[in-house]
């Protein structure tokens, strides 16, 4: 099934075909092909439909209004598991669920996605959405023991991989260090890379290790993250 709107989704295994060595002096913004694919993932998920989708409770200001609204990124996740085709993933960070559903629309029928909170709070959302049969909740911290094991026995890999967590660098980067070993996803997804000094630091030792094949979606479309907070992309 092609998401309506959508281009014929691009293999995952081809997908490093978009990053080429930046030129001396390039900034991350990245090649003229990883800002087309940046583009064309904008353009797919313009062309989901994710009405009914909303952020939840809000982590700032009084942090209890309820934001009914699709965040700005959302279709931009949905874009992604559009133009790959991805039939898995795996998101660190569920909050209300509201991108998990968003990846879940992008995604063909019968994919699977799991999602990792510390949190309870997607309970009052998640059993009853439409995309319910194709997303599994679990409850407790990514980096501990009990939750690694629980993953494993729940998807042995992934197309994609989520991370939209506890926004400082160690957790960070021990979450994208234990499931790139253990889910071998073909591309990772990273929110919040520029919210505050200990996310660009570990961004910093992302665009280390990965210097051609990760870039700041943001500085290729700006409304993907509006707010400054910036969005990474690496394939690994």
């Amino acid at each position: 099934m092609r998401t309506k709107g959508c281009a014929a989704p691009i293999r995952c295994s081809s997908l490093h075909v978009y990053f080429v060595s930046p030129r001396a002096g390039q900034s991350e913004g990245g090649s003229v092909g990883s800002r087309q694919f940046c583009q064309r993932r904008v353009g797919c998920g313009a062309a989901v439909q994710l009405e009914g989708i909303g952020y939840g409770r809000i982590h700032w200001g009084n942090e209890e209004d309820i934001l009914t609204d699709n965040n700005s990124y959302y279709r931009f996740l949905a874009g992604a598991a559009a133009l790959t085709g991805a039939r898995s993933a795996l998101e660190i960070g569920t909050h209300w669920g509201g991108s998990a559903r968003a990846i879940a629309r992008g995604m063909k029928d019968g994919g699977k996605i799991v999602t990792i909170d510390v949190s309870s709070e997607s309970d009052a959302v998640l059993p009853s959405c439409p995309e319910r049969k194709m997303i599994q909740k679990i409850v407790g911290d990514a980096n501990s023991l009990e939750v690694i094991e629980q993953v494993q026995s729940a998807i042995s890999n992934v197309d994609m991989l989520y991370i939209d967590a506890e926004h400082s660098a160690m957790p960070s980067l021990v979450n994208l260090s234990v499931y790139l070993t253990l889910l071998h996803p073909k591309m990772v997804l990273l929110d919040d890379i520029a919210l505050n000094e200990s996310m660009a630091r570990f961004w910093q030792i992302v665009r280390r290790a990965y210097p051609d094949r990760s870039i700041n979606c943001a500085q290729v479309e700006p409304d993907i993250r509006p707010d400054g907070a910036a969005f990474g992309l690496i394939f690994p």
